[in-house]
């Protein structure tokens, strides 16, 4: 009977335990906040959804860390869609079907998106793509949304670019069978006819097929070898079979300005670039002009790129693709719309409504989001549409070409508006209007800092600076903004006339720069001396600064008190009221030197009488019980001459948070210590030594672990 009673309390005990555990299970399944990430996690394009999720689920850690989504933690659901249309609508039912899932973060391709995207709307769940570019994918349907611009918003940019930054007057096309190609076709020969930019031949290509492409491309180039006049050619292809067709041509000469959409801007094109030299035993491919079109380049991005680059390299180990960079795009635009509906409810249908009704609050530049790409909204039909970045190939990578076309106000277009149309000064596409801007690319080297004046707020930097620019360029605009006193840059140190017919301008500065020097993390420090620079008569739609963030910079530190840890520059855009009360924005350049304060024999001292304190207070815990009293009063003498201490850093040093933590630290100490020792002689008055043996024991055990615990939580909090 007994054997029973004990199966019977075995087996309610395990159904117990198992209940438990999938009560927590399902509990903590409660508290997390769910979103689709759906994208070609297999196949031909795997490659493609690997960098889209590396850049959400960087956004999504960060996010975790900071507290998530009003406090719950964000988990990712990854569908993957295979790069097939019957895969993306077999990830876009099993997302529908997840009632957990908030909204959805792809897909890659314009075609999976296109098939998964009534489904979405079926379903009516909001979804964010950060690569599709097909134009009629948001047609009629007010759940997708897309954070950059689509096929025709490109191609009508950078058609118009080539008319009047390159003067193109005839085109060839050469084109994919797929949508993507056809796509790109029929808006650059719509918009071709509209400028007079005559369409010599168009040639289809099925990439499809490897062995079919090679015939083709080996045919293309033939008959355009026989025609004369042509000064363009336009690839309507995707990034491997632009990168095959642009090593064929330039091998067989033909010299030709070639230019392609947004596939071409991605590393893999490159990659796939670099293959084919390899494949061709031929490498001469930027003797002439390569062009592609991106919105966004790391060289125009501001510090906030800066730290998402830093953050995903440490993260993954490599650079962050353009893919990886929009892609963490997506992800702030839709968590930073879920968390402004406040905390999601358990009615999924009433959430996804929330958000999408969240992003549609995204309409214009005064009410975006600010990504690492700019700023993010959506017109009427969920595209984004902003000024697009023209990139040209040069030594293996691409750069921001020496003319760009920046997004002006109607306003600003109706003076001379039809001559500046003809001077090529002025460009439209679709219901924008752009001017043109000259960039110049500035690089620093050589730098050298010293005479770190902590009184006076200021360090002195030399270095050398260059401009490397194309038509004018005036060095006595150039505004030292952080400097202590006007720095004027005269006759340069050297000038340089490039392959590509731009110049080089270098300078050597040498000045006394302000920094406001901030201690209060003494000695765990770190301080950011900060050179800006703008050009004080010219604002955005007539200059932007290009940071060389490719080559290698030299920088030493000449100082007994600081280290030198790092440096970066960036480019951002300062807005400021002009005496007519008008908005201007300048471009302005930003050299970043990071040092960190060194451990010296000032900050021993410093710590010296504390160290003394706290080495008093603790022998005060083995002293005989008899004798106990003796420690009590050494304690309040201590806590005494602390306070005292205290007040006189206090008066010299009250910027410095560290040491002001310390010392309350010692306040608490002491105080703890003389309560035990109260304790204790009581104990010992009433008799009782076992008790009085556990208490003694673990308060000399206890004090130097809760010392070490607290120390470590204040240097935690400082040095976040």
């Amino acid at each position: 009977m007994k054997k029973y009673h004990y199966i019977s309390a075995w087996l309610i005990s395990i159904i117990i335990f198992i209940g438990l555990i999938l009560y927590f299970l399902l509990w903590n399944e409660n508290k997390n906040v769910y979103i689709a990430v759906a994208s070609t996690f297999s196949g031909k394009y795997k490659e493609y959804g690997t960098e889209m999720q590396k850049g959400i689920q960087l956004y999504v850690d960060q996010t975790n860390a900071k507290g998530g989504v009003n406090g719950l933690p964000i988990k990712l659901l990854l569908f993957d869609d295979q790069g097939t249309k019957a895969g993306a609508l077999q990830a876009a039912k099993s997302i529908v079907k997840n009632k957990k899932i908030r909204f959805v973060l792809g897909h890659y391709l314009s075609s999976t998106a296109t098939k998964a995207a009534s489904v979405y709307e079926k379903g009516m769940i909001p979804s964010i793509t950060s690569s599709a570019t097909l134009d009629d994918l948001t047609t009629n349907n007010d759940w997708l949304f897309r954070i950059i611009p689509p096929n025709s918003y490109q191609v009508e940019f950078i058609t118009s670019y080539a008319k009047s930054a390159l003067n193109i007057k005839t085109a060839c096309v050469i084109y994919d069978t797929d949508f993507y190609g056809k796509n790109l076709l029929k808006t650059f020969t719509e918009k071709a006819s509209s400028l007079c930019i005559e369409i010599l031949h168009t040639f289809s290509i099925n990439s499809k097929d490897p062995d079919i492409t090679d015939k083709q491309i080996t045919q293309i180039i033939k008959t355009i070898g026989q025609l004369q006049g042509i000064d363009m050619i336009f690839l309507a292809t995707h990034a491997k079979t632009s990168a095959n067709i642009i090593v064929q041509l330039r091998k067989n000469k033909c010299h030709h300005i070639l230019m392609g959409a947004d596939s071409m801007a991605s590393k893999f094109f490159i990659d796939a670039l670099n293959n084919y030299i390899k494949t061709y035993s031929f490498s001469n491919l930027y003797s002439n002009d390569i062009y592609s079109i991106t919105w966004f380049h790391p060289s125009l991005s501001g510090k906030s790129n800066v730290d998402f680059e830093k953050a995903y390299i440490n993260q993954y180990h490599v650079k962050p693709s353009l893919i990886s960079t929009t892609a963490y795009d997506s992800a702030h635009v839709g968590i930073t719309a879920l968390k402004s509906i406040g905390r999601p409810g358990k009615f999924s249908r009433t959430v996804r409504k929330n958000v999408k009704y969240a992003l549609e609050q995204y309409y214009d530049k005064e009410h975006s989001i600010q990504g690492l790409t700019g700023k993010i909204f959506f017109d009427a039909a969920g595209d984004m549409k902003k000024s697009m970045i023209v990139i040209k190939l040069l030594n293996g990578r691409f750069e921001p070409a020496f003319s760009q076309y920046i997004t002006i106000p109607y306003k600003g277009t109706t003076e001379n508006f039809i001559q500046k149309g003809i001077d090529g000064t002025i460009i439209a596409s679709g219901d924008e209007y752009f001017s043109k801007t000259n960039l110049i690319v500035v690089a620093v080297d050589n730098i050298h800092i010293s005479q770190i004046q902590k009184k006076n707020q200021t360090f002195h930097a030399r270095f050398d600076i260059s401009f490397r620019f194309k038509g004018n360029f005036h060095a006595e605009n150039i505004q030292f903004t952080t400097a202590k006193h006007p720095i004027l840059l005269t006759m340069p140190n050297n000038k340089i006339q490039n392959q590509d017919n731009s110049q080089t301008y270098s300078y050597t500065v040498n000045g006394l720069f302000k920094h406001d020097f901030n201690h209060k993390k003494f000695p765990f420090d770190t301080q950011t001396l900060s050179i800006g620079l703008k050009d004080i008569r010219q604002n955005t739609d007539k200059l932007l600064f290009s940071n060389d963030n490719e080559r290698k910079t030299h920088f030493t530190l000449d100082s007994e008190k600081y280290l030198p840890l790092s440096m970066c520059s960036y480019v951002e855009k300062k807005e400021t009221r002009s005496k007519t009360g008008e908005n201007i924005i300048f471009s302005q350049f930003h050299l970043d030197l990071h040092i960190k304060t060194k451990l010296s024999g000032k900050t021993i001292i410093f710590l010296l009488p504390l160290c003394i304190f706290l080495f008093l207070v603790y022998i005060g815990y083995f002293f005989p019980l008899k004798q106990m009293h003796v420690s009590m009063i050494v304690n309040v003498c201590l806590l005494i001459v602390n306070a005292l201490c205290h007040l006189s850093l206090n008066y010299q040093y009250h910027y410095i948070n560290f040491f002001e933590y310390l010392y309350i630290i010692m306040y608490g100490l002491i105080g703890v210590t003389v309560c035990y020792q109260a304790i204790l002689i009581r104990i010992h008055s009433i008799q009782c030594p076992k008790t009085l043996l556990i208490i003694r024991t673990t308060g000399i055990f206890f004090f130097p672990v809760m010392t070490l615990s607290v120390l470590y939580f204040f240097y935690y909090l400082m040095c976040r």
